[in-house]
């Protein structure tokens, strides 16, 4: 059977999220700051900029300095990760063989889709089509038998391009190739190469696999060896279920105000609780946890009877657990806190024609998180954790404080609070 991988890169991706997010954006050139301008490099940047002469990786200030009319957009990782959450959803429409990357790129595999492996390009195309007509976000993809080429051919027509690499000529079509187009080929190994005489992909023809061992390792060597022959049989990785799903925050400014650490620790639930029911999964096990100026910390497990991903569920037991170790720890000056969800099962989407009290709590979540995907996470969420979640946003470090207006309920506190949360699932 014809093995067909697909590598799906999309197209200045944090530029064009934040174009949709901001139509006065469109025909500007927009640069995406990883960090403070005069401090920060260049993350992204739209078409429009990259003509100009704009490269990811420049310093902010140089790019100012040399484009003073660009639009500078400081990186908001929470629009892009559920963009690319979105993006997922739309390929495991067409195979559930799944490779993701990064936030803007994946590979899918199509060889075991009895209705489109006959005819990948067409496949390429619908889900270029949807991404676009429903995300209004552009994509490039690139066809192959093998992993290298398809993301090889990902780049060969951006922008909204799609690659057909041969199939049965890759090791014809890859020949002409500079030996840098190649994933993995860094300076260090592009310099070796050219030191022996390789300036295409062709030119690895003429080195032995002894050769190839010595100086790049049996793995490595074998990799090329096999390339420029147009064979890459690497099997595609897909993520494994988690087994908990847990966010922390480390507070840089010490805090003893238990109604603040009370909303935090319910808005980071709330988290976890968006991603469990993203995951298709219920828990029966929780646990909060904290940590204080002194050295000491105290935590509070949770084991349910029934498996849940509601918040109406699981937020009145959080807050009681807070309660519990407040009562222990005479105000506790914290310093950090966490919140992990376990023991996991599959969760259904039958629903019983007689629902109890607890069915509906579920259904009403699974609705919330339905106005979420469709409008943003920051549309609708309870009242204790409201201002949180328009204070705090997605970083690649994980969650981090982002605006001062939590300060209007919790004034004395939260003067001049700069929290960072990091985020991790095991």
């Amino acid at each position: 059977m014809q093995r067909i991988v697909c590598h799906l890169d999309m197209d200045a991706f944090f530029a064009s999220v934040e174009e949709k997010n901001d139509p006065s954006l469109e025909g500007k050139p927009v640069l995406v700051a990883a960090g403070p301008v005069g401090r920060g490099a260049v993350a992204s940047c739209n078409y429009i900029a990259r003509k100009l002469g704009v490269k990811t990786g420049m310093s902010t200030q140089e790019a100012v300095r040399l484009y003073p009319h660009a639009v500078v957009v400081r990186a908001n990782y929470d629009l892009y990760q559920e963009a690319s959450e979105k993006i997922l959803r739309i390929i495991y429409r067409f195979t559930p063989d799944v490779e993701p990357l990064s936030l803007d790129e994946s590979f899918f595999e199509l060889t075991h889709s009895p209705r489109w492996r006959s005819d990948p390009k067409s496949a390429a195309e619908v889900i270029q089509a949807a991404i676009d007509s429903e995300l209004q976000l552009g994509a490039s993809i690139g066809v192959s038998s093998g992993k290298v080429f398809a993301k090889i051919g990902s780049d060969f027509k951006k922008p909204h391009g799609i690659t057909l690499v041969p199939f049965g000529g890759e090791a014809e079509w890859i020949a002409p190739l500079p030996i840098k187009v190649v994933p993995g080929i860094g300076y260090a190994t592009e310099r070796k190469l050219t030191e022996m005489g390789v300036q295409t992909c062709g030119d690895i023809l003429r080195l032995t696999i002894g050769q190839l061992h010595n100086t790049f390792g049996q793995v490595h060597g074998d990799f090329l060896w096999n390339m420029v022959r147009g064979r890459d049989d690497r099997p595609l990785t897909k993520r494994g279920a988690a087994k908990s799903i847990s966010h922390q925050s480390t507070l840089q400014k010490t805090t003893s105000d238990k109604e603040y650490i009370e909303s935090l620790l319910l808005y980071i639930a709330e988290r976890c609780l968006w991603r469990l029911r993203a995951s298709g999964m219920k828990a029966r096990g929780a646990s909060i946890y904290m940590r204080f100026a002194d050295g000491r910390s105290d935590g509070r497990a949770i084991h349910l009877k029934h498996a849940v991903q509601s918040e109406q569920l699981l937020l009145p037991i959080v807050s009681d657990k807070i309660r519990e170790v407040w009562r222990v720890h005479s105000r506790p000056r914290v310093t950090f806190v966490g919140v992990s969800l376990f023991d996991f099962q599959p969760a259904t989407d039958q629903e019983e024609l007689f629902m109890d009290e607890a069915e509906k709590k579920e259904a009403i979540s699974r609705t919330l998180s339905n106005i979420r995907e469709k409008f943003g996470s920051r549309i609708i969420s309870t009242a204790r954790t409201f201002d949180l979640h328009h204070s705090y946003r997605l970083s690649q470090a994980g969650l981090s404080f982002s605006t001062a207006s939590i300060e209007k309920t919790h004034k004395p506190e939260q003067k001049g609070r700069n929290s960072k949360l990091k985020s991790s699932s095991s």
